[in-house]
Order: structure tokens, then sequence, then C-alpha cells
């Protein structure tokens, strides 16, 4: 049979080494005492080290198992806490997380995609002088994957960057842009304003209401 000889009390180290009775195997080599821990209390019971504070076979000594119906907690044996069912997951497999808004439960997904439905916004303007990368996913249908195409950006005012940008989404400025960084945009550019760039580029439409002008990185 396949054994681990590295806390096989039996094997402790390779096949046929036996640690004695009142020792245990920790990383293939029979021990005398538990390794010191912080804040736990380990102990050699049975030929291995456990954690009397929470081992239902071991409760704050060797000797002690909890019953069925309880737990071992602050090595004493008390009354197992019983839980209630699952929620119901979200629709197409998202998080089993239900919270009601108001007006009847919602999934928690849905309700974040409805709060956070950019991955930055200001009421002003935003200028920047770091590079910004933005993404996004939807939760409801599956794990989060790097770089997918999402993460809207959008002003109320300029958007001013001063480096690289990389938008996974929209980018939406009202009063206009200025891009002096390479820019690469997933999705469509608004700009309610001119927009002044060094190097765009826009996976969807770019609509300017306003002068397109070149400028020197």
């Amino acid at each position: 049979m396949c054994v681990d000889p590295l806390f096989d009390p039996d094997n402790c180290g390779g096949c046929n080494q036996v640690c004695g009775l009142q020792e245990a195997c920790v990383s293939g080599a029979c021990i005398s005492s538990c390794p010191s821990t912080s804040g736990s209390s380990l102990q050699i019971c049975d030929r291995q080290c456990v954690i009397t504070d929470v081992d239902n076979e071991h409760c704050g000594d060797c000797s002690t198992a909890c019953q069925n119906g309880e737990v071992c907690s602050q090595g004493a044996c008390i009354a197992q806490v019983p839980l209630g069912p699952d929620p119901a997951k979200c629709q197409d497999g998202g998080p089993p997380i239900l919270v009601d808004p108001g007006g009847g439960d919602v999934c928690a997904a849905t309700l974040a995609a409805d709060v956070f439905g950019k991955a930055l916004c200001s009421c002003s303007g935003i200028d920047l002088s770091a590079l910004l990368f933005t993404d996004g996913y939807d939760s409801t249908v599956g794990p989060y994957v790097p770089g997918s195409d999402d993460g809207d950006v959008g002003a109320s005012g300029f958007i001013v960057s001063q480096n690289t940008i990389e938008i996974g989404g929209t980018c939406t400025a009202r009063d206009g842009m200025t891009l002096t960084g390479d820019t690469s945009i997933a999705r469509d550019l608004f700009s309610g304003g001119s927009l002044n760039t060094a190097f765009a580029v826009i996976g969807g439409d770019a609509h300017v209401d306003g002068d397109i002008f070149a400028i020197d990185a």
C-alpha cells in the first residue's frame, strides 16, 4: 500500500522505520516532542502531533474524544451548531449568495454589476500619471479571466493621461481627452470635446464632438 513517509509513524522516512509509542513522525523523522507553534497546543497523541485545542479525537488531552453532535473548541467539547441548507445558486452558476436590497432577493453578482457598472468613474475629471489597466467579468457566467473585454472608464469632465492606459471596455469623457501615452481601448471611445492623442488603438467606434489632434509623445 502507499504511505506517506513524512508522517507515517510505522514508515517514518522509509519503509518499516517505526517510531516509538511516545513518538510522532514529522518530516520523515521520529520526534519525542512536537514542534512549537504560536497560539496552538501541539501534543503527541496516538503517535501523531495534534492540536488538542480543536481536535475532535483528542480534545484538551489525548484521552478525550468528543461525542456525536459535539465539536472541539478551545480544548473542550461543545454542542455543534446546526447550520441551515446552503442558499440556492445564482443563475448560471454564480455565487450562492442572496441579498435583499428591497423588493426581494437578488443574486449578489447581479447587484454588483448594477452598483459597479464601471471600473473607474469620476463626477469631475480624471488626471493620470501612472499606468491604468482595467478589465472586468460577469461572475454569473464564470470565474474571472484577466484581460477580458470589460471595465469601462468614464468622467464628467476631462480625461488626461500622461502614461499608458489599457481599458478593457469603453472610455467616456464629457469634456474631452488628452492622451499623451500609448492608449488601447477595447470598445468605443466617446469624447464630448476635442481628442488630443499621441497613439491610440480603438477596438470599437470613436465618437468625438470636437477636433482631433495628433501630438508628440
